[in-house]
This record gives structure tokens, C-alpha cells and sequence, in this order.
């Protein structure tokens, strides 16, 4: 017969079974009931100025969000209000698709739907950036559908930097209105870079993912799957360092109280705006010439006299810039240099601010300074 003290033991040395079979039968990813926080940005150095936090998709856990989203942290789903919502998802490192030999990483970010197509993606808002200063934006898509369907990828940047969707929620409406756009993917089943160029209109960008999957053939059910790895965001050069230039040589008053000042073989140009903007001067030096005659001779007996006219400097002739300072300020300075006994400097200040939506390029009237012959 056996004992009270060998029933005790007996139901002991059954649970402690029980709940190791329980611990080694529970799944490796919990869904938690509420969304996580996305863990502490990584410091982790990199050749590339990429101002994404976690552009390879690979940080972990990727954060929940009801009904069944995994999104990955710091990115925001979104989806248009009255389409299909798809389902979003960590690749897991598993079957699905990541762009391994993009970024060496074993994880994407997908959504994907079975059925309607979808208008839907990610975003991140990126902070600290210099205003009307170009960015790059460029990520690697793929999708993957039923024959003839057309996935609509592409990649934008907001140049407001507006958060699109609301708290937890990854519905909007409609994108803002200065949204520049990439080119769109139209294969399938292959990973492509899309990239898209954009100057902020302040201090944020947004960075957006986006997919718009259009239906093909006629077989059902259909399916679409977006995959996105492997994006960056850098800051990027004008062409050669020249700011754009303006729309028109009118100056709006924008630059103001231009001032120069010589030395022996420089002339430091000094002026103010009424914003912050950044700096450069166009300018062109002449060199020293001779002076030539103003009598030409006809004949033995009969001469022509041409008056002195003298004509605005015109800034479509200037080649050269001074170095590029994209920092905004209100006031400017800007150092020309290599100027010789004699030469004749002529110049506009340029400076680049936001307006209306864009960028713009704002200048002044030209400015003539001569450098006398000792």
C-alpha cells in the first residue's frame, strides 16, 4: 500500500515533467497581446551615411501590432483607408525571399494578401537633415504574383517629413502633395533597386515603401507578396557642387545689403537673407586688357567715334563658384580667390531656401569690382 509521503512525491515528479514539456513545446516567438517597443537604436559603424535606423530589416524581434502584423522596428505600416489591408511580416530568415546578397542579412520586411489587391507600405520619418540639401533614397523591391500582374512599387520621399499615419494605426488618406516619387518595379519575382532623389523643405524626411499591386490574367485566386530590403538613406551632392540655378536673374529681395571686400589677391563678398539659406557665389574674372583706341580710322581724312557703353554684367556667362556651404544662415560670406593687378570680378551671391513647396534658388543684382593695376 502506498504512503501519503510517496503520493506527494509522485504528484511532485509529475509536474516538474509537465512543465519542462511545456517550456520545450512553446513556440521560439511569442505574439504579445500589445505593441512592443522597438528596441534602442543600434550604434553600429558603417562606411555608408545611412540615416535609417534598422534600413536592412534585420533588427529583432519585429514589432506587433493587432490583429497579426510583424513590421519592423522604427518602420511604420500604413495602407490606404477603403483598401484591402494585407498582412505584414518578418521573411524570418526562412522560405521567403530576402535580399541576402544586398546588405549580407537574412531578413526582410513583406506584406502580402491573398485576394484584392492592396496600397500599402512602410515608412520612416528621418530627422535632422539639412534643409534644401538633395537626399537619396533607395531600397530593393520584389514581388511576387499571378502571371500579368503589374506590382506598382516604388519608393518616395516626403520633403515636409510628415508622420502619414496616426499612433498605431497604419491607415491615410492621401500622401503630401510634395511626395516625390521613384520609378515604379514592373517585374516579377526579382529584386530591383528603386531610388529616388529630394530635397527637405526643413529638417525631416519621410522615407516611404510602397506597393499598389495591379490584378493580371484571370486566374484566381490572386496573390501579392511585397518584399523590401535593404534600404538607405544618404545625403548626396548637387551636380558638381553648383547650387541650381535660379529660375530668373530678377532678385525678389530675398538677399540683401551685398558688401565686398579686397585683399591683395582675394575679394570676400559678405551679404544677408531673409531666411536661412545656404551659400555660394557665380562669378567670372576678366583678366587685365590693354586699353584699346576709341578712334578707328576710315580714311586719311575722316574718323568714327564710338561712344563708351556700358552694359550690366550678364550671369549667364560666369563659369566659376565658390565652395558650397549648404548650412542654413542669415548671414553669408563667401571668399573668391586667384585674382591678379588689373583683373575685373564680376558676380551674383546665390543662396537656396524652401518656398512654396520647392526649393528655390534666390539671387541679387550682379556686382562689378576692379582690381587696380599697381
Amino acid at each position: 500500500m502506498i504512503s501519503m509521503k510517496q503520493l506527494v512525491r509522485i504528484f511532485m515528479i509529475a509536474a516538474v515533467v509537465i512543465t519542462l514539456a511545456i517550456s520545450l513545446g512553446r513556440p521560439g516567438q511569442a505574439r504579445p497581446t500589445v505593441a512592443v517597443a522597438a528596441p534602442p537604436a543600434p550604434q553600429v559603424e558603417s562606411t555608408v551615411a545611412n540615416l535609417l535606423i534598422n534600413g536592412d530589416m534585420e533588427m529583432q524581434p519585429y514589432t506587433w501590432f493587432y490583429p497579426n502584423h510583424y513590421v519592423a522596428p522604427y518602420w511604420k505600416r500604413l495602407w490606404y483607408y477603403y483598401s484591402t489591408i494585407p498582412e505584414f511580416d518578418d521573411t524570418r530568415g526562412g522560405p521567403r525571399p530576402n535580399c541576402h546578397e544586398c546588405d549580407g542579412g537574412t531578413h526582410a520586411q513583406v506584406y502580402f494578401k491573398w485576394g484584392p489587391a492592396y496600397q500599402a507600405g512602410i515608412y520612416q520619418v528621418v530627422t535632422g537633415v539639412t534643409q534644401c540639401t538633395p537626399y537619396e533614397l533607395s531600397a530593393y523591391a520584389r514581388n511576387h504574383s499571378v502571371e500579368g500582374a503589374i506590382p506598382h512599387a516604388r519608393v518616395a520621399l516626403d520633403p515636409e517629413g510628415k508622420t502619414l499615419t496616426p499612433e498605431n494605426d497604419g491607415g491615410f488618406f492621401y500622401f503630401a502633395p510634395y511626395t516625390t516619387w521613384s520609378a515604379e518595379q514592373t517585374q516579377l519575382f526579382v529584386w530591383e533597386r528603386l531610388a529616388v532623389q529630394a530635397e527637405p523643405l526643413g529638417d525631416r524626411l519621410t522615407a516611404i515603401l510602397y506597393a499598389s499591386p495591379q490584378p493580371g490574367s484571370n486566374q484566381t485566386p490572386y496573390y501579392y507578396d511585397s518584399y523590401w530590403d535593404a534600404a538607405v538613406l544618404t545625403p548626396v551632392s548637387f551636380p558638381d557642387n553648383h547650387l541650381p540655378l535660379p529660375g530668373t536673374w530678377m532678385p525678389s529681395g530675398f538677399i540683401y545689403d551685398v558688401e565686398t571686400t579686397k585683399g591683395s589677391d582675394t575679394l570676400t563678398v559678405n551679404w544677408k537673407t531673409q531666411g536661412a539659406a545656404s551659400t555660394q557665389v557665380l562669378y567670372k574674372i576678366e583678366p587685365y586688357q590693354p586699353p584699346i583706341s576709341s578712334t578707328v580710322p576710315i580714311s586719311l581724312t575722316y574718323h568714327y567715334y564710338f561712344p563708351f557703353i556700358a552694359k550690366a554684367p550678364n550671369p549667364n556667362t560666369f563659369t566659376n563658384y565658390t565652395t558650397l556651404d549648404t548650412t542654413p544662415v542669415t548671414e553669408h560670406s563667401a571668399v573668391i580667390t586667384g585674382i591678379r593687378a588689373g583683373d575685373t570680378v564680376l558676380l551674383v551671391p546665390l543662396s537656396r531656401r524652401p518656398l512654396n513647396g520647392s526649393c528655390t534658388t534666390e539671387t541679387a543684382t550682379p556686382v562689378m569690382v576692379k582690381f587696380d593695376m599697381p
